[in-house]
């Protein structure tokens, strides 16, 4: 029984989803904060991306590091997204998403996710 479980399986292994989740943020971020994936995967990292915005906004330098395998990259572009006005006045729901058309291969309900006040 799947009593009170909240996360989303995705179809994978835990070592499998771990890194798709860390490949999604790392595209959100290399993306300028903004990507197209279906509604399941966006509703799993959106928490995952508060997360990381709030560490950033804290100069958490090293937390961010672990989380991306040290690919210091990503995480001084998240750094860049994180000096923007509209996302230093908040204090959470950094992201936003929105509901595009089903995939036409197999009808998977597509979405957008994006950094709030970029877009």
């Amino acid at each position: 029984m799947r009593h009170s479980y909240k996360k989303r399986k995705l179809g994978r292994n835990i070592d499998a989803r771990r890194a798709l989740l860390m490949n999604l943020c790392a595209s959100f971020i290399s993306n300028k904060g903004l990507i197209v994936t279906t509604e399941s995967r966006v509703k799993s990292i959106k928490p995952l991306l508060d997360k990381l915005i709030n560490k950033a906004k804290e100069n958490q330098f090293r937390a961010l590091l672990s989380f991306f395998f040290n690919n210091e990259k990503v995480v001084f572009q998240l750094l860049e997204l994180v000096k923007n006005p509209e996302v230093t006045s908040r204090n959470s729901g950094y992201t936003s998403n929105k509901r595009l058309e089903r995939r036409k291969g197999d009808g998977s309900q597509m979405m957008v996710i994006f950094l709030v006040g970029l877009y």
